[in-house]
């Protein structure tokens, strides 16, 4: 136990080290699009580039003014999550 201190303080810097490598700041990104599928909690949204994106929705995401239907205009504001998912975080309804 001559460096029982040293390993433990090694340790600790090493930890702090991983947790702030860990902790970035999330930036989120906009979509726009039409809603053409609704499986469970997750939604296909067709863009304007007629391509269709796979959206993930929880119970952090906030809705306004409501959930969205077949055929509604959205504005989804979302980050990527832990499991390189795209996670809504913000959904607006834009009208049909």
């Amino acid at each position: 136990m001559k460096h029982g201190k040293a390993i433990i303080g090694i340790g600790l810097c090493a930890l702090i080290f991983f947790l702030f490598l860990k902790v970035g700041e999330t930036q989120a990104a906009t979509f726009y699009g039409r809603i053409v599928a609704i499986e469970g909690t997750a939604l296909q949204v067709k863009g304007n580039n007629a391509g269709i994106s796979l959206f993930w929705v929880g119970y952090r995401t906030l809705f306004t003014p409501r959930a969205p239907f077949f055929g509604d205009r959205v504005k989804i504001e979302y980050v990527q999550d832990n499991l390189k998912r795209r996670a809504v975080t913000h959904l607006t309804v834009l009208g049909r």
